[in-house]
């Protein structure tokens, strides 16, 4: 069986050609069925469709969930209009909207699934319907002026500011080379036969690291393709560059197969290799040096190992793939104290990530680059990440489209969600398009980014970041751009040249 989607960001048309549980997109509450009269209170990005397959469209007030609203339908079945969770509806609405935090959060934690087929394959469509969404919405008088301290970009600078012009360039600043990397229109295969399986029990390979190790001993040129089969795998995995390889996760739902350890930046080398290398028998003598200078580095250090060792899961390589599973930093801070616990560390270029599940407290989600002059690019679709302490941060260049941004209030109710520390002269940091930013219930106040001043050198990097056509929840806090410190106060841009800003958002926590 083969299965092929065409995956578009917000406001674009999405495409399957496999039917999942629900019909309505990952992190969307049912609003109405098709034929019915359906109401939002205030804009809100709104999914028409079925099994997996919608088109999307900015809407406020009431309106016809119908194909004539959003210019199409999907055969087959009776189709719904669903909004994000935690979207505010009137009592018009259908009661199937739940929009109450406790069910928001319960709901986005569990919202990134897949229909992994034995053999699959992903295509994302890039497409001039961004374009298009854009200039049908840029007329609504209800979008809120710019202000000193919530800039809106205009239609002309968010033009852009999209994920092309995100993607279309690396190397080192000042003497980047345009290769116009467009993710959306590649292809992740899943094939149901790959090379090298991973599996508990009854595989070559028991473990991920085995696989991507032999796969590295190989030599191969081409692209190599790891299935790992549903389990939770505690281990350190470390993806070396010169291996171009697809990881992909053998069960239906990215959260049957998890890969999981309890690296912390506290911990010394001894304690890291102790968990990392037990009985010195993952990273041996025969281990490429690709692979072993990585987790060398760490297990050296006489004192703590730091941020950067802390990651689980490293990607040092270029066009690497994963989907269809979770990645989960187990580090217990009522147990161990409060640390720096990455879950991924992408240091590479052109890597993709589509539904995947990201999962830790604090600097969940690490992107970096081999210097901090050097542009490096990631792609995450339809994922999920959660964390509660600057768990999206890093000098890389990542674009994250239509996946969800989830805050965790295990250890506190407010925090900040973003970390960029871009280079200054780099236009291009973080972009958040067609995402949902959601917390659990009783959070308080969460900033969108604080800039990390990552160089010493004064103006090196300065924190770059924009946010959308997403769906902002209540927690979003007004303005939503924090100080790194006194010392290190907000820095916006300029209205061309943002560092910082918004566009066409949606949800309680957007501006008015």
């Amino acid at each position: 069986m083969h299965k092929t989607l065409w995956l578009a960001a917000a406001s674009l048309t999405l495409f399957a050609a496999s039917a999942s549980a629900a019909n309505r997109p990952s992190g969307y509450v049912t609003l109405c069925s098709e034929g019915k009269t359906c109401t939002v209170a205030t804009a809100t990005n709104v999914a028409f469709g079925r099994s997996d397959q919608f088109f999307y469209k900015t809407l406020t007030g009431s309106f016809a969930c119908s194909e004539a609203t959003f210019g199409g339908r999907i055969a087959g079945g009776v189709n719904e209009c669903s909004i994000p969770n935690g979207s505010a509806t009137s009592s018009a609405a259908s009661s199937s909207a739940q929009s109450s935090s406790a069910v928001a959060s319960s709901a986005a934690r569990s919202s990134v699934t897949s229909s992994a087929a034995s053999s699959a394959t992903v295509t994302s469509a890039a497409s001039s319907a961004a374009s298009s969404a854009v200039a049908s919405s840029s007329g609504n008088s209800s979008w809120p002026a710019s202000t000193s301290t919530r800039p809106q970009l205009s239609d002309t600078v968010a033009a852009a500011y999209d994920v092309d012009q995100y993607l279309a360039a690396a190397g080192t600043v000042g003497k980047l080379v345009t290769d116009n990397w467009k993710p959306r229109s590649s292809v992740v295969s899943m094939p149901a036969t790959p090379d090298y399986l991973v599996a508990k029990s009854g595989a070559t390979y028991s473990t991920v690291q085995a696989a991507i190790t032999a796969a590295t001993l190989a030599g191969k040129t081409t692209r190599q393709y790891i299935k790992v089969m549903p389990g939770t795998y505690n281990e350190l995995v470390i993806v070396p560059k010169g291996l171009t390889v697809t990881l992909y996760g053998g069960g239906s739902d990215p959260a049957q197969t998890v890969i999981a350890l309890p690296t912390a930046a506290k911990l010394t080398g001894s304690q890291y290799a102790a968990l990392a290398n037990p009985g010195s028998a993952v990273f041996t003598s025969s281990t490429p040096s690709s692979i072993k200078a990585t987790y060398d580095a760490c297990a050296a250090k006489s004192g703590s190992i730091g941020t950067t060792c802390s990651a689980l899961f490293v990607v040092n390589a270029d066009n690497f793939e994963a989907t269809n599973l979770t990645i989960q930093n187990t580090w217990s801070e009522s147990a161990n104290g409060e640390s720096q616990a990455v879950a991924l560390m992408v240091v590479g270029d052109r890597n993709l990530f589509y539904k995947t599940r990201l999962i830790a407290n604090q600097d969940t989600l690490y992107v970096k680059s081999t210097a901090v002059d050097v542009v490096a690019r990631s792609y995450f679709a339809q994922s999920y990440i959660e964390g509660d302490t600057d768990f999206i941060f890093g000098r890389g260049t990542a674009v994250f489209d239509k996946s969800t941004i989830f805050f965790t209030r295990v250890r506190k109710s407010s925090s900040t969600i973003g970390a960029p520390s871009t280079y200054g002269t780099h236009p291009y940091g973080f972009l958040f398009t067609g995402c949902s930013f959601s917390a659990d219930a009783g959070a308080a106040t969460i900033s969108l980014a604080r800039q990390w001043p990552e160089s010493s050198s004064a103006g090196v990097t300065i924190g770059k970041m924009i946010v959308r056509e997403s769906y902002l929840s209540a927690e979003i806090k007004n303005p939503p751009w924090a100080d790194w410190s006194s010392s290190n106060p907000v820095q916006y841009g300029s209205a061309s040249k943002p560092y910082l800003g918004e566009y066409h958002n949606s949800g309680p926590g957007a501006a008015k």
